[in-house]
């Protein structure tokens, strides 16, 4: 079936005001939360560097190395560098004079681990009572409490962070760090689970970047005398970076998906941000045009029990 868009109800001034929408209404490009996995080396960094306006909160000093970004980047190796970057922004945010736009976590596996955490631990000291208290008896929060208390303080603060800039009006976008197993293609977040699950839960859509050699096939020419020039087929391999919008994993949540971006979209070296918007674009419009069709999800009956076997009769 095709899908309709109708938008048929008049919201009253009084609401429209409080932000109450109807209908279709998908978050344009430059407001969307976004979180990017991938492997070492495979694009993640180049990807969000190639956003404009945005500020890269660089975390393990890899951003440097990318060629023609078009984002401001800035080395982050202590929370006090975190909280003095933090307020700077937000200050200028309020006088209207901000250059940046959006903010970028590069990776957040290495936000959270040393620096929430370190940050957490000294808070939680400091605001001890007792020298001897169990908080000075560990060396990470995760480590404090029992029954995972020290992770829950963990994954609070660091949602608490990612809400703080939202709500400043910088929406952000997170990378994180992915590996794979030798005996099987299955990747796995380097980030434990519940912290990651919740940061995605935040996320407006989510991706993975990887790559994959491709054969491009290319002509070759060469001059046979000085009167005649032939053109020789070649076959050669390359390496193309591709970003999936919302890979099937166990981390991916259905109910985020675009309708129509489920494909692979090919990032070049420098702008792969404008491809990703093209794809973007492309499907809400398809989408306000009614052009997807929706694949209906019939769940097939389960069979009926068989009947037992009839008694033979002696």
């Amino acid at each position: 079936m095709s899908i309709a868009n109708p938008q048929t109800l008049v919201i009253p001034d009084r609401y429209a005001k409080m932000g109450v929408r109807q209908g279709f209404q998908p978050t344009p490009p430059d407001r969307l939360r976004m979180a990017i996995g991938g492997l070492y080396g495979k694009g993640k960094s180049t990807f969000v560097a190639s956003i404009p306006g945005a500020l890269i909160l660089d975390f393990d000093c890899a951003s440097n190395n990318v060629y023609s970004s078009r984002a401001f980047h800035v080395q982050v190796t202590s929370w006090e560098t975190y909280e003095t970057i933090k307020a700077q922004v937000f200050a200028d945010k309020l006088k209207g004079d901000c250059p940046f736009t959006r903010v970028v976590f590069d990776p957040l596996d290495a936000f959270l681990m040393p620096l929430v955490d370190l940050h957490v631990l000294d808070v939680r000291r400091k605001q001890s009572k007792s020298d001897n208290a169990s908080i000075f008896n560990v060396t990470t929060i995760t480590e404090y409490g029992q029954e995972g208390m020290g992770y829950r303080i963990l994954r609070a603060e660091l949602i608490k962070e990612l809400r703080s800039w939202f709500n400043a009006g910088f929406p952000w976008v997170i990378t994180y760090q992915m590996k794979a197993t030798k005996e099987a293609e299955a990747r796995y977040p380097l980030m434990a689970p519940s912290a990651l699950g919740l940061v995605l839960g935040e996320a407006d859509l989510t991706g993975y970047v990887h790559s994959k050699p491709v054969l491009v096939t290319y002509t070759e020419t060469k001059r046979i005398n000085p009167t005649k020039v032939i053109e020789i087929p070649r076959q050669k391999t390359e390496i193309r970076f591709l970003l999936d919008i919302l890979p099937e994993n166990a981390l991916t949540d259905e109910k985020r998906r675009i309708l129509g971006l489920n494909e692979s979209i090919p990032l070049p070296p420098v702008d792969g941000w404008a491809s990703f918007v093209e794809k973007y674009e492309a499907a809400i419009a398809r989408l306000n045009a009614g052009d997807i069709q929706l694949q209906s999800s019939v769940v097939a009956p389960a069979p009926e029990p068989a009947a037992p076997p009839e008694e033979k009769k002696p």
